[in-house]
């Protein structure tokens, strides 16, 4: 039986309290770079994750390695902070997928410090059990999300640590350099991903800014918007999400993960659907790619990883999204299916 060495530091729970920034990516920032977190120089990380925290990690000279995506890979985890006990892990909530309280607790006493990306999942400002096992728990309202107001999120955390986190405001100027430089990047990576490129570890040398530290917005205000805007957002998902049930073809009648964020499907020509439903005017998605691939392709394989970023399909269920699209986005996966054009794939993965 395995054995890990049990962290003495941040074992009993302690008050939380928020912490509001304009963006998720910059209150990480702040928090890597707090005193009490800055001396953790290896970090673990989800193979399947937006571009942009792995790039967080390496610009602020963290060691990076990678697991695979699913509770499965509980077991990777723990053999690499095993191998290496001074290390942070940073669990996400796939495709708003929230990890059970169990493994969670499971993984607390073997790593000094936890963080859990719950930015594709309901905002939710209530000091749950996650909270309270978690260093870090950060949401966002930001472009994309599933409460989307354009910009926004928090962080709970403890309030040790809260104290040593500097939000503060931006200069207008500031704000629209660091957008500016994060879109190329956005533009570098998916560079990276076709192959135009390989990823070069020198490229944020010769970057000043690129993350949105600042706070723009009173948490009591943002709190009220979020509170007021939530029910409704919610309400139409869960009316295209009963559509996509009833009108899809039936290996698609349940979501490959959960459809708080999207509905998900795992097709086998993901390429052809998106290209049929583009074509007729309608959108879908299809990331992410496997960061390890990419990033660390010396270290082991992450099959899951690779398969979902090659397989998936996430179709829209957002306020912009209307029930007429979303019923012609059924009829066109019909035709596609029904004619041999696309079929289903089954992971044996749990989220």
């Amino acid at each position: 039986m395995r054995i890990l060495t049990l962290r003495n530091t941040f074992l009993m729970p302690e008050p939380r309290t928020l912490v509001y920034g304009n963006r998720a990516l910059g209150i990480l920032k702040r928090f890597l770079e707090s005193p009490l977190v800055a001396s953790v120089e290896s970090w673990l990380l989800p193979g399947s994750v937006c571009f942009s925290v792995p790039f967080l990690f390496l610009d602020l000279g963290k060691r990076v390695y990678f697991y695979d995506i699913g509770h499965q890979a509980i077991e990777d985890i723990e053999i690499q902070l095993e191998a290496c006990p001074n290390t942070g892990v940073l669990l996400v909530n796939y495709y708003g997928q929230a990890w059970p309280k169990e493994l969670v607790a499971r993984l607390r006493p073997h790593t000094p410090c936890l963080i859990m990306d719950a930015c594709l999942s309901v905002p939710d400002f209530s000091d749950s059990e996650i909270a309270n096992t978690a260093d870090l728990v950060l949401f966002s309202t930001g472009q994309g999300k599933v409460l989307s107001i354009g910009q926004g999120a928090f962080g709970l955390l403890p309030l040790a640590k809260a104290q040593t986190l500097e939000m503060k405001p931006l200069l207008e100027t500031q704000r629209a350099a660091a957008s500016k430089v994060y879109y190329q990047l956005d533009n570098y990576w998916k560079g990276v991903v076709k192959g135009t490129h390989s990823f070069n570890y020198q490229l944020f040398e010769s970057i000043e800014i690129w993350v949105d530290t600042g706070v723009d917005c009173d948490i009591t205000l943002y709190q009220a918007i979020v509170s007021e805007k939530l029910p409704a957002i919610l309400a139409h998902k869960a009316t295209l999400n009963q559509l996509y049930r009833q009108e899809l073809p039936s290996p698609w009648q349940v979501s490959f993960a959960s459809d708080i964020w999207r509905y998900h499907l795992l097709v086998d020509k993901p390429a052809v659907l998106l290209e049929a439903l583009f074509g007729a005017g309608l959108f879908a998605s299809n990331h992410y790619a496997n960061a390890q691939a990419y990033l660390s392709p010396q270290s082991p394989n992450l099959p899951y990883s690779n398969q979902v970023a090659a397989h998936i399909v996430n179709l829209f269920n957002d306020p912009a999204y209307t029930e007429a699209q979303a019923l012609q986005t059924c009829q066109v996966i019909k035709k596609l299916f029904d004619t041999g054009q696309i079929q289903p794939i089954e992971l044996n993965i749990t989220l």
